[in-house]
């Protein structure tokens, strides 16, 4: 009875084993997968008769399965060990701008495969960065540097408050005037630099095609270089006009100008307020006072208050 027991109790273990090994068979790739079904057929008891015929001693067959399940197992660990976990283009560039961006966001994770990286990309510094990143799946491990390279590819934008301007001959024009803005999509408005060579990094400069004393055509040419020394440039056309000189334009900018300061509607548009100011203190042969100046530059990035700029320009021009 004993005997029995132990007899059906070893059959039925050889046949769970058999059936664990043609489930690996199926997962494993070919040839690997023979090796798994040698080994189901070895184990499974119903064919031991078949092979206690050629095999002398009896512990011959499970030697030869556990050699051949132990084989399997190390070439499919070798295997999963050579499979890629993800995929890379090696090098990566990136925009300059704000902020990090996350490394895995570049690539192509298997699933599967948990990833993290020891830091984010700093978007605000341009040059070369290494990102350490780890791979994991199951008990295999893989450690990759991925490298990314931040390039400030996007100039200063310069906008005009109109493409061309009229005025007399004794206005004292500064070519500043009709400057909206100069502006990075990164780093903001770019300063003033007040010299004919090549604007340093994160300035600007103005200069005009002649002499605005002399009555004529000219044009006005900025150029922005930001803190990359990226170059861009832009003009409108200044005409100037003789003294007395009748002028359809001027005139009604005189008009205009000629306003008080308080009659300004406070819903009116920023920049239409701007060249308002500017316009009132040019046909008045009048340098724009530097307060006056400040609070424009703050209004045009947006960090001044128009009701305190009015008051001030009220005070000013009494």
């Amino acid at each position: 009875m004993k005997k029995d027991f132990g007899s059906s109790f070893f059959n039925i273990l050889r046949i769970v084993l058999s059936a664990a090994c043609v489930w690996f068979g199926f997962r494993a790739s070919f040839p690997l997968c023979l090796l798994y079904f040698a080994a189901a057929v070895f184990t499974f008891p119903y064919f031991q008769p078949f092979f206690d015929g050629f095999l002398k001693q009896k512990m011959i067959l499970p030697l030869l399965v556990i050699t051949i399940l132990v084989s399997a197992a190390f070439l499919q660990y070798r295997e999963e060990e050579s499979r890629p976990m993800f995929s890379t283009a090696g090098a990566y560039t990136l925009e300059y701008g704000n902020g990090t961006a996350d490394p895995l966001s570049y690539i192509t994770v298997y699933p599967g495969v948990d990833a993290s990286c020891n830091k984010d990309i700093d978007l605000t510094v341009t040059g070369k960065q290494n990102a350490g990143c780890v791979f994991r799946r199951g008990i295999y491990t893989q450690d990759t540097e991925l490298v990314f390279t931040v390039e400030d590819t996007q100039p200063a934008k310069i906008t005009f408050f109109e493409p061309a301007i009229t005025v007399y001959e004794h206005s004292d024009y500064n070519g500043q005037s009709n400057i909206a803005s100069v502006t990075d999509p990164v780093d903001g408005a770019l300063a003033y630099a007040d010299t004919e060579s090549t604007p340093a990094a994160g300035t600007y400069t103005v200069r005009c095609s002649g002499d605005l004393t002399v009555p004529g055509d000219y044009t006005v040419y900025v150029t922005a270089a930001d803190r990359h020394n990226n170059v861009s440039s832009a003009s409108y056309r200044l005409t100037v006009l003789k003294d007395g000189t009748v002028n359809e334009e001027i005139k009604e900018q005189e008009e205009e100008a000629s306003q008080s300061i308080l009659d300004i509607d406070p819903d009116m548009e920023t920049e239409a307020l701007i060249r308002y100011i500017r316009l009132l203190y040019l046909l008045q042969g009048e340098p724009v006072p530097e307060q006056v100046e400040t609070l424009l530059s703050e209004l045009t990035e947006g960090s001044a208050d128009v009701f305190d700029l009015l008051e001030l320009l009220a005070i000013l021009t009494q």
